[in-house]
């Protein structure tokens, strides 16, 4: 294959959801569509939908308002055949892989498909774009865009002794890691657990995330949306915004909360959905704690402003979850220009980014006394809490755009893929 800036290709994504609905995954399809576009290649995306897709107005997945621009948006709606219950599913994903064969057969008919990627950690695209190789013979290569491993998280869940169904779950999933032509990890911890797994290292690329806040002016960001919560006036504000799954490392974060309770200076701000915020929530009640809030998710044109609200962000991963995810909100957090507290393993990329440019703090994801220390002399050190926001959002704007993550991810594919 090509380098990225050689001749346009084709490609076609497998993907669970894409459009009108963004959560995180499909929002960041829909941005790499657009970017790989913009170079000159040509996508269309197939996307399967189900009833689930029809009740999507929630706090967390959003409805865009406009299609991602040039590209072709293949939807195949499900089909379970009247079954009940597992018949049913059984089906849908039979009648899914059929249908993805004979849409890739008609796009194949106006125009060469150079190669098929399928988004993880949704395992039926991967069975599908795995299939759609072989109905081709092998002349489309098949390729793994990794955003999540789910089954090693459920592996970690269940410690030493898993159960049988999720040791097959896992099998099944790194065999059918295996069977790719090319894999693109989003992190290099991602990479070595791959690799690890007996995924071959020559398959392996890494392609970090990225971020639109680059594209936006600071002077727009600084328009925050803090006047419109009074409670914060005079706060020194910790927030956490995203996901908040049981992957993420909270119970020190808790502690903080409790040993700040005290201090009237802190407003603990959780902004989305997940088990560890639901905790968080409930653990702040039990314990009569005033400086905390819970907000919902923001819409992408007020995430950034929104960002801009807090005087420090955290983000964090639990030790034994490292390389099944990326905390990808990073990048958000450095385009806002604001520093942030990783709470986590060192070996987490997240944290060395955060350590080798000096746009935040990492502490132990066992330390509470330093997450209190550290909290504290950020509030109390302005200089120092403005030197970290600036580097912050000189990295961003400098390595982690779009045009960015989209050429890292061309260049990725490139380096173990070859043309049927």
């Amino acid at each position: 294959m090509p380098k990225p800036t050689d001749s346009p290709l084709n490609l076609v994504f497998v993907t669970r959801r894409f459009w009108p609905v963004t959560d995180s995954i499909s929002k960041h399809l829909v941005q790499l569509s657009e970017s790989l576009v913009a170079m000159g290649h040509r996508v269309s995306v197939i996307q399967r939908t189900t009833a689930f897709d029809a009740e999507l107005d929630n706090d967390e997945y959003r409805v865009s308002d406009e299609l991602a621009r040039d590209v072709e948006v293949i939807t195949l709606r499900e089909r379970t055949a009247g079954l009940p219950g597992k018949l049913g599913r059984v089906f849908s994903a039979v009648a899914y892989v059929v249908d993805a064969a004979r849409a890739l057969r008609r796009l194949r008919k106006r125009a060469r498909v150079d190669v098929v990627v399928s988004t993880a950690p949704t395992k039926l695209n991967g069975l599908c774009g795995q299939w759609l190789r072989w109905v081709t013979f092998g002349r489309v290569p098949h390729a793994r865009w990794v955003l999540d491993v789910d089954a090693e998280k459920q592996l970690q869940r269940e410690g030493g002794r898993p159960c049988r169904a999720t040791r097959i779950a896992a099998w099944a999933e790194y065999f059918s890691l295996r069977r790719a032509d090319r894999l693109i990890a989003i992190g290099r911890c991602m990479r070595d657990l791959l690799v690890k797994h007996g995924c071959p290292e020559a398959r392996v690329g890494v392609a970090p995330m990225w971020t639109t806040g680059t594209e936006i002016e600071p002077i727009a960001i600084r328009h925050s949306l803090r006047s419109e919560h009074p409670c914060w006036d005079g706060k020194f504000v910790v927030m956490y915004a995203g996901h908040g799954g049981d992957y993420h490392a909270f119970d020190v974060i808790r502690r903080g909360m409790l040993a700040l309770r005290d201090d009237g200076r802190f407003m603990f701000v959780f902004v989305g959905v997940g088990v560890e915020i639901d905790a968080t929530e409930r653990f702040a009640e039990q314990h009569g704690l005033t400086a905390f809030a819970r907000l919902p998710l923001v819409p992408g044109d007020r995430l950034y402003r929104m960002l801009a609200a807090a005087d420090v962000h955290l983000v964090s991963l639990r030790g034994g979850m490292l390389g099944t995810c990326v905390p990808s909100k990073l990048f958000d957090v450095m385009a806002a220009e604001r520093p942030s507290v990783f709470v986590g393993p060192e070996a987490c990329e997240s944290a060395q980014l955060i350590r080798e440019h000096g746009c935040g703090v990492v502490v132990a994801e066992d330390d509470a006394d330093g997450f209190v220390q550290t909290i504290r002399t950020l509030a109390t050190d302005d200089a120092r809490r403005r030197a970290l926001a600036r580097n912050a959002r000189r990295v961003a704007v400098e390595r982690f755009g779009v045009q960015q993550g989209a050429w890292r991810f061309m260049s990725a594919l490139h380096n173990g893929t070859e043309r049927g």
